[in-house]
């Protein structure tokens, strides 16, 4: 229709901004950023709303040198970066864990005097959070609470419970999740996910079936990253006709086709070419949730396959993960395959 389009009606700032929202939305990050400087190139001059758009893309895609460019170009144009444009260049810088330059991205923001917001904050602790680094979490919603008078949210305890997690305060990730419920807000899946990994870390099975069922009973079919949290954590345990007889759960799902692929995969029934196309598209299509997602995708599968002995299979799985820079200071010629979350 774009096409279509620019033959008849050139297009305007307005109509690549709607493009830029549409292709963020569907998960093509990369794509908006090409869209971005096609923009440049034809001669149409963005807005605020463009620059905020397309860093909103890069920060779900983890695309932080185009993050940074599209920044220096609003600063070159004389326009001061709005707080949502610094937040999607914390979110980009945190999924290549530099913890750091994060930091100091928020800093910069403060000065020029963008006040940051929830989101904003939220960005920086998930940054943290995803390294383990619970105090630095912790730190930046007592900032925010004492400092600028906002309130946590929901992502805020996300937040918190994931930096638990990462960092083995297991206890603490409970406690910020009840802390949560408390505060009357309602747990989606991944508050619920990120409670049972507390459980399944800890290696206790019993709380982590019961949090597996509830969140059977909120969201219907649970996640492949739920499921897999189960696998690895009966495989652990040696409770290995509890694992298989979740992976036959899986296989047996008609509603998900995700299910029954990666289901198969973990048996060892779409090694061969034809089959593991299949796969690929599975691993493919957790990409266009952007790295959040799939940094859990792709961390819980791994160390089911891990626990499962399937070291081989655990590779090229993990080669799909390199390939969308995933894990930026994972070494592309590596030999060693292990699931642990090298940000941390």
């Amino acid at each position: 229709l774009f096409r279509e389009m620019r033959t008849a009606v050139p297009p305007d700032t307005a109509t690549y901004n709607v493009l830029f929202n549409v292709f963020g939305d569907g998960g093509f990050f990369k794509e908006v950023v090409e869209l971005f400087h096609d923009m440049l190139r034809t001669g149409i001059e963005p807005d605020m709303e463009t620059c905020e758009g397309v860093l909103a893309a890069c920060g779900q895609g983890g695309l932080h040198e185009d993050a940074r460019e599209v920044l220096d170009y609003i600063t070159k144009e004389g326009m001061v970066p709005t707080a949502k444009a610094y937040t999607g260049l914390i979110e980009a810088l945190g999924h290549a864990a530099m913890y750091e330059e994060a930091y100091v991205a928020f800093n910069m923001m403060t000065e020029i005097g963008s006040l940051p917001t929830i989101e904003t904050y939220n960005s920086l602790a998930n940054v943290f959070a995803k390294g383990g680094l619970f105090r630095e979490a912790e730190s930046v919603f007592s900032r925010m609470t004492n400092s600028a008078g906002i309130q946590k949210s929901k992502d805020s305890y996300d937040a918190l419970i994931e930096a638990y997690c990462q960092g083995s305060q297991l206890d603490d990730a409970v406690k910020a999740y009840m802390e949560m419920r408390k505060s009357r807000f309602n747990p989606d899946e991944r508050s619920l996910e990120g409670v049972l990994n507390a459980y399944c870390i800890a290696g206790v099975i019993d709380e982590s079936k019961e949090q597996f069922e509830e969140i059977r009973s909120n969201m219907t079919v649970p996640s492949i990253i739920a499921y897999c949290m189960m696998l690895s954590l009966y495989a652990r345990n040696d409770r290995w006709a509890d694992a298989y007889d979740l992976l036959e759960e899986m296989k047996a799902n008609r509603a998900s086709n995700t299910h029954q692929v990666i289901a198969s995969m973990i048996k060892g029934e779409y090694d061969d070419s034809s089959n593991w196309q299949m796969v690929e598209y599975v691993l493919d299509s957790s990409n266009l949730e952007g790295c959040d997602y799939s940094l859990r995708f792709f961390n819980s599968l791994l160390d089911a396959l891990w626990w499962f002995g399937q070291k081989a299979r655990a590779a090229r799985v993990l080669d799909h993960a390199v390939s969308y820079g995933l894990f930026p200071e994972l070494s592309r010629d590596t030999k060693l395959v292990w699931s642990l979350d090298v940000h941390r």
